[in-house]
């Protein structure tokens, strides 16, 4: 038995069994209770260290040439980059440069030795991991909320979809003559759109949107299924995975554009740390009531067209507020993305034919914006009641005050009637009540009117944090805890109640095989570095200390991970003798290039990537590429 079976084997498995027809096989227990996150250690150390020292050399030469300059923010998006294929040829490289990078990567190649890996699964998880990858009765899919894994029988998963799917008026079933017409439309549209909108665009966009729509391969995203186990009966949660497709970089350029106009949205709040900071700022009056409301299938039942008439009317009226914002260019890409939602179940073809395109990257700003608009005629007319009133795409949470010169029922009433009269657009209102739960808070107005809020956890959640022998880079455990400790810490407004979660949080690590002397000195420092009780907003990173006139000070070195492969600080070794303090000759920030600047490279980052995890292998959002009947 592996040392892990004995000194850090997880307590806490679990996963959520929806099968009614049929038995799952024994032994899933120990497999799914690992948690989806779970990387199984691969067969080899190294996965492709040729491919690693290429990209280091290519990505050193260009540094090396184009040294001292800095991106054009005019023509530079991270978001819509794409990475040429040029290198400098060697006669642009100075030759101690190029005798450097030969050196380094003769160094480097016996450190990258191919070796059998230690598995970090027993014989029964590999059994049962390939009985799962190998047979067609069951699918394991991940729940939502972040809930853990479940097993349910195939055929179920199938019905459930294309009894979701059988609704005509929000889908519409094509064939593959159809699906293949639609295919040859949206190329054409986007070529249109990117013909007419070039000059909206910066060369970069328009590189990373042509070079897209020339190497598609897969033009259709597809469509799968999350399960609501908190939810009595279960239900489930449609979900559209889009990167890859025709229109997904047209989503990120209209996402990208959109997002300056949602911010600007009186009701629009980032998240959690968001809606608190603005909570705490509050004045509540006495007899003040918190409510909540949750839009039912908001994104399928908003109606396209009156949505999108909306949208353009608020863009036409306050265009003079988004100078840098194009926004006939943007107003057209959405429209192309909202009327051409084509996806894939399996072997059918369906088209979403009202509402907004689920899974498209300007989904959340379309349905921000959208109903904001119809909240802009609303609120005006609840200034006595609503003393404050935020929305989290589909959830609202608000603060409603009676009024003593009114019958409060029928403005309550009158209320339900405005949120519910945005074409068709319904809403599930909560009672007024002192606490609701709200995201991932219980919000609460306490005895002295003053708002308090706590961690909201759900009772079906399973907690299945990564275990310690997966094989995960390094610094997972560390990144894990101090988000956590910081959620707790700035979501809690009571001591007692932080105390409560942390000791909570650091037992359910307990039970997933984690050491106390292992946590508790990542915990102190964790709770040092956020100060416990004064955190009131997101945190800020830390000040880099780099001069920010000097560009491009660090090389990276791709790798990954495994827990056998040579540890990091071998690697740096190397890089100080051939790059930062060689024996012999000046180090690399005291080189020129060709140019006669200074090359200002002086250190190397090993970014770990991980392995493929469980939900990797046992993927079920192409259900084509599954074994079994067809949909």
């Amino acid at each position: 038995m592996p040392h892990w079976f004995y000194f850090s084997k997880p307590s806490n498995l679990a996963f959520h069994n929806l099968c009614t027809r049929l038995q799952p096989p024994p032994n899933l227990r120990s497999l799914l209770g690992l948690g989806l996150k779970f990387c199984p250690a691969p067969k080899y150390t190294f996965h492709d260290t040729i491919s690693t020292l290429i990209r280091f050399s290519k990505n050193m030469k260009l540094k090396v040439f184009y040294a001292g300059e800095t991106d054009d923010p005019e023509h530079y998006n991270p978001k819509m980059y794409v990475q040429g294929n040029w290198v400098p040829q060697d006669w642009e490289i100075p030759p101690i440069i190029r005798h450097r990078i030969t050196t380094f990567k003769a160094k480097m190649e016996p450190l990258f030795t191919r070796r059998f890996g230690r598995n970090n699964l027993l014989h029964h998880h590999r059994r049962a991991l390939r009985m799962l990858k190998n047979q067609d009765d069951f699918v394991v899919i991940n729940c939502d909320k972040n809930m853990g894994p479940a097993i349910l029988e195939t055929s179920v998963y199938v019905e459930r979809a294309i009894t979701h799917l059988s609704d005509t008026s929000t889908y519409e079933r094509l064939t593959a003559v159809q699906a293949d017409g639609f295919k040859n439309k949206i190329t054409n549209k986007l070529q249109q759109w990117l013909k007419e909108f070039s000059k909206d665009c910066t060369k970069g966009e328009q590189k990373f949107l042509r070079q897209h729509l020339k190497d598609n391969i897969t033009p259709f995203p597809h469509f799968y299924l999350l399960a609501k186990v908190h939810k009595t009966p279960w239900a489930e949660r449609p979900i559209v995975s889009y990167p890859g497709t025709l229109l997904h970089p047209l989503g990120k350029w209209v996402d990208d554009k959109f997002h300056h106009i949602e911010k600007d949205i009186p009701s629009y709040i980032l998240d959690s740390h968001h809606l608190k900071d603005l909570l705490l700022e509050l004045d509540i009056p006495p007899g003040a009531r918190l409510f909540t409301a949750d839009a039912k299938s908001m994104y399928t039942n908003i109606k396209t067209n009156p949505a999108l008439q909306d949208i353009r009317l608020y863009l036409r009226q306050n265009q003079h507020r988004y100078p840098n914002v194009p926004l006939k260019a943007l107003y057209y890409g959405l429209v192309l993305i909202m009327k051409y939602n084509v996806f894939t179940f399996g072997d059918s073809y369906w088209r979403q034919i009202k509402g907004t395109a689920m899974g498209a990257p300007p989904a959340p700003p379309y349905a921000t914006v959208g109903y904001g608009t119809h909240e802009a005629k609303m609120l005006p007319q609840f200034t006595a009641n609503i003393l404050f009133y935020k929305r989290r795409l589909d959830d609202i949470i608000g603060v409603w005050c009676p009024s003593p010169n009114t019958n409060d029922d029928h403005e309550w009433a009158r209320f339900h009637t405005w949120l519910n009269s945005w074409h068709g657009l319904e809403w599930i209102v909560s009672d007024r009540s002192t606490s609701v739960d709200f995201l991932d808070m219980t919000i609460s107005i306490n005895t002295d009117n003053k708002i308090t809020t706590s961690l909201y956890e759900k009772k079906l959640n399973l907690y299945l944090y990564i275990p310690p022998h997966s094989a995960q880079p390094p610094g997972v455990l560390q990144g894990m805890v101090f988000g956590q400790i910081f959620r707790i810490s700035s979501l809690c407004s009571n001591e007692k109640d932080k105390k409560k979660h942390i000791n909570n949080f650091f037992n359910r690590l307990i039970y997933r095989g984690y050491k106390r002397d292992q946590l508790l000195p990542i915990f102190s420092k964790a709770i040092t570095h956020y100060k416990y009780n004064s955190v009131t907003s997101t945190p800020k990173a830390p000040p880099y200390s780099d001069d920010p006139s000097i560009p491009w000070r660090q090389m990276y070195l791709h790798v990954q991970y495994h827990p056998q492969n040579t540890p990091s600080h071998l690697y740096q070794q190397v890089w100080r003798e051939v790059f930062g303090r060689p024996h012999t000759g000046l180090p690399l920030t005291s080189l020129r290039n060709n140019s006669g600047i200074r090359i200002n490279i002086d250190r190397m980052i090993v970014p770990h990537s991980r392995p493929p995890n469980l939900g990797n292998k046992l993927s079920y959002k192409k259900l084509d590429a599954h074994i079994g009947p067809t949909v």
